[in-house]
């Protein structure tokens, strides 16, 4: 499986219960309080496997997980 802005929205979608209708790549997931903490892990989990890279508990930021579009950024960095 490849991490792509289609596999996030159905694991926001089956995994997390989230409506996906309204978001977008620069939706703010964590400071706007879609998702919650709780969804972290499971969402840190979901990116590893799917995008096939390590990610390491210092890289869990705001930074790299904030929105669609900056989970992307962060997983195609850490593939190349």
């Amino acid at each position: 499986m490849a991490l792509t802005r289609e596999s996030l929205l159905v694991f926001f979608e089956r995994e997390l219960g989230l409506s996906t209708n309204d978001i977008e790549d620069a939706s703010l997931l964590f400071s706007e309080g879609v998702i919650d903490s709780l969804g972290v892990l499971d969402l840190v989990t979901f990116i590893a496997t799917a995008a096939g890279i390590d990610v390491q508990p210092s890289e869990i930021t705001l930074d790299n997980f904030d929105s669609v579009g900056r989970i992307l950024a962060f997983a195609a960095r850490k593939a190349s």
